[in-house]
């Protein structure tokens, strides 16, 4: 195809810019001539962070230019060919100083902040960086194919070797004058001094023999002008500069009495006793001693600075008064050169930001790579050690000890490893720095306790610890609270990703009791090497608060202590913990895990979370120095006031205050969270835990102090609860007391509120859940609690589930009811009952309501979130009273057995629709139930067929379907329904299309092929599941199950379902009428006794339409807005300059039917977790942000609902991987996109947003740019359509030449530069300028570009004569202005090369497709 092209000339002559050049002076004279790039990081994982709290890679530039300066128009870039890819703000530098410019892709240039690049480094070798001065074109310094950078290294330059230089020292010649007026410009380098006094410093006066006298210059004694005359001497020092390039650490060296004010070329830089401003006759402020006179002190210059050629110090030298016998000044000054033509290049293995850099190294000898990585092995194995350094060599040890340079078996080959051993090895070179130690730990599971035990040693992660600390080893030894530097390792029998750090090693707790099982401490601290462990070490457990952090200054092991023996059974800490969590308060996370130490196996351990001020910032936000984090010990049965172990507890110490105040209720409720105290009182009093507490708070942030249950070993003591604390127990702080003796009617009824959340409608106090949260920390441990008990012997395996399944069945279930009877007892808890719902939350029927019961005649209700009541107890306007029904329906059956059901044996593939009412089941067999084949009894005989004929036997088909409708008239008159389910092997029940019961052994959407996991318990027993009645429709329901066989071998299926409408007056035999709704509700209730005023506990859930759970098949990212425009409207600017903060994402529901976001999360990308009962209509849109207000100022307000949040982290700009989740492990979407082809290009840096356009989130060319720049959040997405053909076609050119409009542009020119074929454009296509740039002037042109107009390149030209052309070289790019309204951009950009008199120049724009 022939290149088009369309080319703009714009004739200036030369002359006429030069008259233009003139009459701009350079406004920027302070700007630096020289500076360099003294070092950068490229992986910067534990090191400084910016104003973010990001740790983003960052350049360190350092003014070689010997006087102070700024960096205005100076440029930073990674490629070579875009020299001025970053322009640097004016950042003012001292002279020698350093300046920080973080590399992160941010693209700030906002001197008040921290300055960002629009550009990361590159960590692979092969990486360029280069500082450009002002003209653009000059290269100050530059790192060429730089290597591969390491992590929290730093690479630069070094001087080799630096010469001490002294300027002039004592004896110097000087001109000194005492003045008898004020003297202008005295201090500045022009001055004529040639009429003042010539002498050598020292200058000053004494008494003949005096102390001063042997300092004093020649000709350099005052006294005879000063004395009695003026307390004020000028003092100038002239000296030269050859070139005062490389000169660092300037510094005056002075002795001197009693005041001074120090100047450089006329800029001063330092005082002493002086007044702030001094003038011809001032007096120093103070009198100085003659020792300290008489000895050099030593004055940093850092303002101003050396020039080449004539300089000049001067000292305003003040006497204390015009009367004083003595005074003194002898100045040196003094520097440092340092050769900066000379620099080498190489590794600073301690960065060091904005300072001078340390000690530099040839290189980095990398980690050792180790063959085969640590874990669980059952043969020998030939573990290879290597380092990608040429002729670095490794030295390893097998007994746990660290190898050395000079310590260790010197590597001469692969290692053999033939049973639990820890690997250890070091890679070093001469002139390299070291690697640090690499560990490697390798389990033979089978040499521990045989191979019986080898399933149990991988049911749960493994921690190896190795150390030099032998008393860790012994058992005997006093618990030792030093900090060793010791390994960790955390292992995965199914060989997931694992981590290894150095940390500090110690013991903890044990002060008052001793174990030969001991906890352990690891603190992470950056003189071990990370200075935080950065591992998902809880991940796979599920939280429906507080998700577990992945960031840790310190982790805890946790022996078991009292656990191990007399109580607890190993699991009342963790018990306690997870208690807390899902009573919707902060406790430490945790897991159980085997601890090897030094290889030798050392038992299993509760690995949790250390409860600090770090762990505090991690969920609330801030940094740790936010916090006080509170310790409170126990006196007898009563808490102790605490003390801080973290923050100066300033906070803690008014929250006491205002606690023992009046009304602590309302006055304490910032300082306390009062609904977490109550929650840490009802668990504690469920307890024996003894009288102590953690607890954290921050002023600053607004957190109120938190608590959790210290020590809680006593929860679950041997023989049950025994010696229960009283629920009106004082609490911390004695705040209970203050509480409900403070007269405030809203404690009471939040108190209420509590209990009624935790010990009513699966809440996490009620015997189900704790019975079931403790169940599942049992089956944690249960497997590996065999090594435990040969390991310690504390407990054997039968006593210690003897122990546990006397808590799982009998204790916890019994404690709910005990806990409710001993809080009403104490009037804690209202004899009115709360409103009980007939389906308490979730999604329901349209058209269908709920019902509810009480023991009362009103219960009023809210469908807009907030409470019936109002604060001091009346009815709250918005509040609803419930209409109540005057019958009660008797209980009925809807399906028995013997009743015809709809059947499909044929193995064939249904999908889901075979679920739904409308599904046609015309063509299935019928018959009555039991259905079913191999069983005796059955009403109806079903068939199967067999899936693979070829192989021998019959492979029958694993699902069977069945299907029955059934009518049911008002079924809200029932409390609920029950299903009772006879089944072999597995089944799922459908109601209408949705799951209500499943047996437990096959997955939320099994295929037709899927068997179940395990057999049926019992064929002969019908199980019940209760269905709420709010989740029948009035008049015809389908009932849809699908039976699955657990083998293609088994010999039998069956199926039996009765339904029966159920009627329960247990709490209350008052009924209401249906409440329905429209749309999803937050409902909240309340029983109300109008005689007495009394209220019940509050209610309170969220309901749904036809909603369904989120997955994989209905939602997915629909939009990625990661590098937006620069904000340029007063109302963006107002709120950020940061284009990142008006980054959002996009989410689309695909299906028709409402689907709810429980649970879903955002894990890598960014970070974000929806909340629960986040809903997305059926084809509706759900938007994350970065920054709200940044966002409202750029696309004003959305719809109610529309926007989710704000996320933390950011969209990188280069790209990376986004991973969608759900609570289960389930992943949702899982892709890494990218800035390059096929992803959309214009996507990164012309302000559009990218959309899913395709099937496919992996592959790039699924994806497209916005039509819109800034795209659509929230709204429907239309892709971009790009290229000049679809143009045409859109606006029906024919004739590339043609110009429909008359105002001189053709079709393609008007395609190219963004503007309406049918709308004339008479404005210059062009314009010339004038940049100006350290007083040289530049011939710029600016002219607008179609950013949709990706196929055409445009091209600057320039010729002597507008006959021949020829492309500028180099032109450098002065700005960019995106327009979104009209998608284009205007571009300026000015020749390399400055302008000169003499022939003139003409320049023009060649566009070509």
């Amino acid at each position: 195809m022939t290149p088009r092209a369309s080319v703009f000339s714009l004739p200036v002559a030369v002359t006429v810019l030069a008259t233009a050049l003139f009459a701009v002076p350079n406004a920027r004279a302070a700007t630096l001539t020289d500076a360099k790039i003294s070092e950068f990081v490229a992986n910067n994982n534990g090191g400084i962070v910016d104003e973010d709290g990001d740790r983003e890679d960052w350049i360190e530039i350092w003014n070689t230019s010997g006087i102070a300066g700024d960096l205005g128009g100076w440029y930073l870039t990674d490629d070579p060919d875009i020299p001025t890819k970053w322009e640097l703000p004016a950042i003012e530098m001292t002279s020698g100083g350093y300046s920080v410019i973080f590399a992160s892709g941010k693209d700030r240039a906002n001197v008040a902040n921290d300055p960002h690049t629009n550009f990361r480094l590159q960590q692979e070798a092969g990486g360029y960086l280069a500082l450009v001065k002002p003209d653009g074109v000059t290269i100050a310094s530059e790192f060429t194919d730089y290597p591969e950078q390491s992590k929290d290294i730093a690479y630069g330059v070094g001087i080799e070797g630096e010469t001490p230089v002294t300027f002039f020292s004592a004896g110097a010649q000087a001109k000194w004058h005492v003045p008898t007026r004020p003297v202008a410009n005295w201090t500045g380098t022009d001055f004529d001094d040639s009429a003042w006094n010539t002498g050598a410093t020292g200058i000053g006066y004494d008494s003949p023999g005096g102390a001063y006298e042997s300092l004093l210059g020649e000709e350099g004694n005052v006294r005879s002008e000063m004395l009695s005359e003026n307390a004020t001497v000028y003092i100038r020092i002239p000296f030269e500069v050859a070139d005062p390039t490389g000169i660092s650490n300037l510094s005056l060296r002075l002795k001197w009495e009693d005041g001074f004010v120090a100047h450089l070329n006329g800029t001063e830089f330092h005082k002493e006793s002086a007044p702030t401003n001094p003038v011809w006759n001032s007096t120093a402020e103070s009198n100085r001693n003659e020792v300290d006179a008489k000895t050099f002190f030593e004055y940093a210059v850092n303002e101003g600075g050396l020039v080449a050629g004539n300089n000049v110090l001067t000292i305003q030298g003040l006497n204390s008064s015009s009367s004083s016998s003595d005074l003194l000044f002898v100045p040196e000054l003094v520097g440092i050169f340092k050769d900066t033509t000379n620099l080498v290049e190489g590794y600073f293995v301690d960065p060091t930001p904005d300072a001078e850099n340390g000690e530099r190294v040839n290189g980095i000898v990398e980690d050792t790579k180790f063959s085969i990585d640590r874990g669980f092995f059952e043969a020998p194995i030939e573990v290879a050690i290597t380092t990608n350094v040429p002729d670095a060599e490794i030295r390893y040890t097998t007994d746990g000890t660290p190898p050395s340079e000079t310590a260790g078996t010197r590597y001469s080959g692969p290692v053999r490893i033939s049973g639990t051993s820890v690997l250890r090895a070091i890679g070093y070179k001469p002139g390299f720095r070291s690697t640090s130690v690499d560990t490697h730990t390798y389990i033979f599971a089978a040499d521990v306790y045989g191979p019986d035990m080898v399933d149990g040693l991988k049911a749960v992660p493994t921690i190896s610890l190795v150390t030099e600390n032998t008393n860790f080893l012994n058992k005997n030894a006093a618990n030792d609270y030093g900090e060793y530097k010791s390994s960790i390792e955390m292992i995965y029998a199914d060989a997931s990703p694992g981590f290894q750090e150095d940390a500090g090693m110690t013991n903890f707790g044990g002060r008052f009791t001793r174990f030969d099982k001991k906890s352990f401490r690891l603190y992470f601290r950056k003189e071990y090497g990370a200075g935080k462990l950065r591992h998902p070490i809880f991940d796979g457990f599920e939280y429906k608060n507080f998700p577990p952090a992945e960031e840790f200054d310190a982790i805890n092991l946790r022996s078991g202590s009292h656990d191990m023996t007399n109580r607890g059974a190993y699991m009342a800490s963790r018990f306690v913990d997870d208690s807390m969590l899902e009573m919707g308060q902060i406790a430490p996370h945790g897991r159980f895990v085997h601890v090897y130490l030094n290889g030798q196996y050392w038992g299993q351990y509760h690995l949790r979370e250390r409860w600090n001020a770090e762990m505090a910032s991690s969920y609330f936000g801030g940094s740790k120095e936010d916090y006080d984090a509170i310790s409170a010990n126990n006196s007898g049965s009563e808490f102790l006031a605490g003390t801080a172990y973290d923050g100066s507890a300033a906070f803690w110490t008014e929250t006491r205050n205002l606690v023992r105040g009046p009304d602590p209720f309302v006055n304490a409720a910032e300082n306390i969270d009062i609904a977490n105290l109550i929650d840490f009182m009802l668990l504690w009093t469920s307890g024996e835990c003894e009288s102590e507490f953690r607890a954290f708070g921050s002023e600053s942030r607004g957190v109120p102090f938190q608590f959790m249950v210290r020590d809680p070993d006593g929860f679950m003591p041997n023989g049950g609860w025994n010696h229960d604390h009283p629920v009106t127990h004082n609490g911390p702080l004695n705040a209970m007391p203050e509480l409900r003796t403070g007269g405030n009617p809203d404690y009471d009824i939040l108190l209420a509120d509590r209990i009624h959340k935790h010990f009513f409608n699966d809440g996490a106090l009620t015997a189900e859940e704790s019975v079931e949260r403790l169940r599942k920390r049992f089956e944690e441990m249960r497997p590996g609690f065999e090594a435990e008990a040969r390991r310690w012997d504390y407990q054997t395996v039968n006593s210690w589930e003897a122990y546990v399944n006397s808590w799982l069945n009998n204790k916890l279930p019994q404690r709910s009811t005990s806990m409710l009877q001993r809080l009403r007892q104490a009037g804690m808890y209202p004899n009115l009952i709360a409103p009980a719902l007939s389906q308490h939350g979730g999604s329901i029927p349209g058209g269908g309501g709920v019902t509810m019961n009480t023991n009362t005649t009103a219960i009023y209700y809210t469908i807009d979130g907030s409470d019936p009541r109002l604060s001091g107890g009346s009815v709250s306007p918005t509040a609803a009273n419930a209409t109540f029904s005057n019958d009660v329906r008797d209980p009925e059956d809807f399906i028995i057995t013997g009743d015809v059901w709809k059947f499909l044996d044929d193995g064939s593939n249904q999908g889901t629709d075979w679920r739904t009412v409308a599904f046609d089941d015309a063509s299935w067999k019928s018959g009555p139930s039991r259905l079913g084949y191999g069983e005796s009894g059955l009403g109806t005989i079903v068939g199967s067929i067999d899936t693979d004929p070829v192989s021998d036997g019959n492979q029958k088909n694993a699902t069977t379907y069945f299907r029955k409708q059934v009518m049911i008239t008002d079924p809200s008159d029932f409390s609920s329904f029950a299903i009772r389910l006879r089944y072999d092997d597995g089944a799922i029940v459908y109601l209408n299309g949705v799951a209500v019961a499943n047996t437990g052994n096959l997955p939320s959407n099994p295929k037709f092929d899927t068997f179940a996991s395990t057999r049926t318990p019992s064929e002969s027993i019908y199980y019940d599941y209760p269905v709420p009645s709010a989740q029948f429709i009035n008049g015809m329901n389908t009932i849809a199950v699908e039976i699955h066989n657990q083998t293609a071998g088994s010999s039998d299926i069956q199926f039996d379902l009765v339904l029966a409408g159920v009627i329960d007056l247990t709490n209350g035999n008052n009924v209401t009428e249906p409440v329905m709704f429209d749309g999803p509700t937050v409902f909240n209730a309340r029983s109300f006794n109008s005689n007495t005023n009394e209220w019940s506990a509050l209610t309170s859930t969220f309901f749904t339409l036809d909603t369904i759970p989120a997955d994989d098949t209905n939602l997915v990212v629909s939009e990625i807005h990661y590098r937006p425009a620069d904000p340029t409207s007063a109302k963006e600017l107002a709120i950020s300059s940061d284009r990142d903060d008006y980054e959002f994402i996009e989410l689309l529901n695909t299906s028709a039917q409402a689907i709810d976001l429980s649970g879903v999360s955002f894990a890598t990308g960014i970070d974000f977790r929806f909340a629960e009962n986040t809903i997305i209509e059926g084809g509706g849109r759900i938007v994350l942000v970065k920054d709200l207000a940044a966002f409202t100022a750029r696309y004003g307000e959305l719809p109610a609902g529309t926007i989710a949040g704000e996320y933390s982290g950011r969209l990188n700009n280069d790209g990376e991987q986004v991973v969608l989740r759900k609570t289960g492990g389930l992943i949702i979407q899982d892709f890494a996109y990218n800035d390059q082809a096929p992803w959309p290009v214009l996507a990164d840096g012309q302000g559009y947003s990218m959309i899913f356009t395709g099937s496919d989130p992996l592959m790039g060319s699924d994806w497209s740019e916005h039509a819109l720049i800034g795209g659509a959040p929230g709204e429907a997405d239309t892709a971009l359509v790009t290229g000049y053909d679809a143009w045409k076609l859109a606006n029906n050119i024919t004739d590339d030449q043609s110009d429909d409009d008359k105002d001189g542009l053709s079709a393609f020119s008007e395609y190219a530069t963004g503007n309406d074929p049918s709308i004339p454009n008479y404005g210059p296509a062009t314009t010339a300028g004038l940049v100006t740039v350290d007083a040289d002037g530049f011939f710029s042109i600016t002219y607008q570009q179609n950013l949709a107009a990706s196929d055409v390149s445009f091209t600057i030209q320039e010729s002597p004569n507008l006959l021949s052309w020829t492309d500028v070289a180099n032109p450098v790019l002065v700005k960019e202005v995106l327009n979104a309204e009209n998608q284009t951009k205007k571009v300026t950009e000015r020749l390399s090369t400055p302008l000169t008199s003499g022939s003139p120049r003409f320049l023009r724009v060649l566009m070509v497709r």
